[in-house]
């Protein structure tokens, strides 16, 4: 019987069309992930998670049983307020397809700051 070939790795650029912003410094992109799981007594938690891309720093994390699209815009208002005085202006975000259904909430509010999201 033949072995079987490993498939060889890819050399080069992706071809997917949604091209990832690679983090150059800190504070440079933010990604927006949500994370799901569940009390003892089977009740179900929501974990809105910020991690700054450069450094894998968890910037924030909101626990909740329910996180809509305003309640997404308002944690990440309350964080960028708080840490203003200290992070760069010019920053992007980055949004898993679980997150970017409050991503036009999110656009309003980016629009407003002069942040880029992705």
């Amino acid at each position: 019987m033949p072995t079987q070939r490993r498939k060889r790795q890819r050399l080069g650029s992706s071809t997917c069309p949604a091209d990832r912003l690679a983090a150059e410094h800190p504070d440079h992109v933010w990604a927006l992930d949500y994370q799901f799981d569940q009390t003892q007594d089977g009740r179900r938690l929501k974990l809105l998670n910020v991690v700054d891309k450069h450094t894998r720093e968890a910037l924030t994390i909101a626990v909740d049983r329910r996180i809509d699209a305003d309640e997404t815009v308002k944690v990440w208002a309350r964080w960028s307020e708080a840490l203003a005085h200290r992070r760069a202006p010019s920053m992007s975000t980055s949004m898993t397809p679980a997150a970017s259904a409050s991503k036009s909430c999110l656009a309003a509010w980016t629009a407003c700051c002069k942040v880029a999201a992705r």
